[in-house]
This record gives structure tokens, sequence and C-alpha cells, in this order.
């Protein structure tokens, strides 16, 4: 389902915290949402290395290259579902729903 961001969380889990690799998986994560609409550039930017280091490590936790790495980004925050106030992103939904459903909880008791 979330194939990037599995990764990323491998690539987290399997390299040494000091390591740039494990630098990367981080700043990676907690701009998720913001990958889609970043130029290898941006991203080489934004972890302090060069865009070859980039591509070297996208390349390590299974893309193609950055397109594929990028397009994969994309996809997964088009994860996005219909309701009848028309469409959301699903994890926006969940927590809606899970809110909502609190309220109702609360109400009752």
């Amino acid at each position: 389902m979330y194939i990037l961001y599995n990764r990323l969380i491998t690539a987290l889990n399997e390299k040494k915290p000091d390591s740039t690799e494990f630098y990367i998986a981080k700043m990676m994560i907690w701009n998720l949402w913001e990958l889609p609409r970043m130029s290898i550039s941006d991203v080489a930017k934004m972890c302090a290395v060069s865009k070859s280091t980039i591509s070297k490590f996208v390349r390590d936790i299974g893309f193609e290259d950055y397109l594929d790495f990028k397009l994969e980004a994309v996809r997964q925050g088009k994860k996005e579902i219909y309701n009848s106030n028309g469409k959301c992103n699903i994890t926006d939904y969940i927590r809606g729903m899970a809110y909502g459903n609190m309220k109702n909880f609360v109400r009752r008791y």
C-alpha cells in the first residue's frame, strides 16, 4: 500500500543512526507529503548532500531512479476517497471518522 513509506522505514531500521542514508531517510519521512513537488536538487539541498547521493539512495531502497521514486511519491499522495462532501485524502478521512466516533461516544456517556 505505502511502498515508499515502507522502504524509508526499512532504511531507518537497517542503517546506522549516524549514517548519511539514515539522515536522508529521516528527512524524506519528515517531508513525505512535499516529495511529489520536489526535484532531486531540492531533496539534495534539504538533506545537505549531492544529487548523486540522492540518486544512489533511491536506487539502494529499490527504485530504478529518482523519477521512479518521485512517481511513487505522487501515487502515495493520491490515496484519496470520495465521500458525501467530495474528495479527500484517506488519512484525513480516517482521522475525521475517528474524531467523529469519539465525539459520539463522549455524548452517549
